[in-house]
């Protein structure tokens, strides 16, 4: 975890009026690390650009059993990316709320299996890349000068893929998304 945060820091590192770098990890195993630059600050708030990067996730599964019919679809959460703005607000004090907004592609492993009086008919396995919007809310708990504990919930609005999948039908087009909450540790430039 350690070599994802000091590679995405360097890639991210901006000069300017302040960077950061977090790392996190949240429910269902989400690793989230996240580089971040602040461009402007006004009256103890400011406006940054932000790339969270997400890496084995959520996961997602449906049966579908009836008469002689047996149905499983899953997804899985691997990789994701979504740029954005946030802006945090009471910069100077221990506790600075913040909200963020960023748009991005986020990768999808999908399994499907399908079995008809007891035998299989069909099994499929795919990777497809989605576009992803990721609002986002949470606050910093500054803990040293630099260091701060971040607490945040973040979810991902993605649309699964429309082409046909094996028993994957209840989802296609459909629109979803996953909750998550991390909590992690960070560093202010």
């Amino acid at each position: 975890m350690k070599l994802y945060a000091i590679l995405f820091g360097m890639i991210c590192y901006v000069p300017g009026m302040g960077a950061e770098l977090s790392v996190g990890s949240g429910a269902g195993s989400l690793v989230l690390v996240n580089g971040a630059h602040e461009f402007w600050r006004f009256h103890g708030s400011a406006v940054g650009v932000e790339v969270p990067f997400g890496y084995d996730g959520w996961e997602r599964t449906s049966l579908d059993a009836h008469a002689s019919y047996f149905g499983f679809y899953k997804e899985r959460f691997k990789v994701g990316v979504t740029p954005g703005i946030r802006v945090r607000f009471r910069t100077e004090r221990r506790f600075s709320p913040w909200a963020a907004m960023g748009a991005g592609g986020v990768i999808l492993q999908r399994t499907g299996v399908s079995e008809q009086y007891g035998t299989l008919s069909a099994s499929q396995r795919d990777t497809n890349l989605v576009f992803a919007m990721a609002p986002g809310l949470g606050l910093d708990l500054r803990v040293k000068a630099k260091w701060f504990v971040r607490v945040e919930a973040r979810t991902h609005f993605f649309q699964t893929p429309t082409n046909g999948f094996v028993a994957a039908f209840p989802y296609w087009g459909r629109w979803n998304y996953n909750p998550v909450a991390a909590i992690g540790l960070g560093w202010r430039m």
